[in-house]
């Protein structure tokens, strides 16, 4: 008898803590569907225009995102992947500067970039050499909510 009623503790305990750990669990992070057209440039080392590309971002709500880059000749390429959580906590407000109807803040480092926290996504990156010249350079010149 004191084995059964043992047994029915246990079992009590183990789904009690079931139900406080998945209400203590974080619940997936939920970002906002959007598509964002970029200006994609890159540029040689005396900063010079290499060539300009089109690339097209669209992100779903469960945070997978699929990029298409098009070519100056028509060509396109797509990347794909999943975000794994916020890629900034820092927020705007009604001071921030506006970029296609979106506040961003400028991201503070050696590579000059525009976040949006309300996309977590970025609105402008430029990536520099060492040299501190432009390597490439992303600009947002569409965004769309989905």
């Amino acid at each position: 008898m004191k084995k059964i009623g043992f047994i029915v503790v246990l079992l009590v305990g183990l789904t009690g803590v079931g139900f406080v750990s998945a209400k203590l669990r974080k619940p997936a992070q939920p970002f906002v569907p959007h598509t964002i057209v970029y200006r994609f440039t890159e540029y040689d080392e005396a900063d010079k225009l290499i060539s300009t590309k089109v690339m097209v971002r669209r992100v779903s709500a469960d945070g997978s995102w699929r990029n298409t880059v098009i070519g100056t000749d028509g060509s396109a390429s797509h990347t794909s992947g999943k975000l794994a959580g916020e890629i900034t906590v820092t927020r705007t407000d009604s001071n921030s500067p506006i970029h296609l109807g979106f506040s961003y803040y400028e991201a503070p480092g050696r590579n000059p970039a525009w976040i949006s926290s309300d996309l977590q996504d970025f609105l402008m990156f430029t990536a520099l050499r060492r040299d501190g010249t432009k390597f490439t350079k992303l600009e947002a010149v569409d965004i769309s909510l989905l």
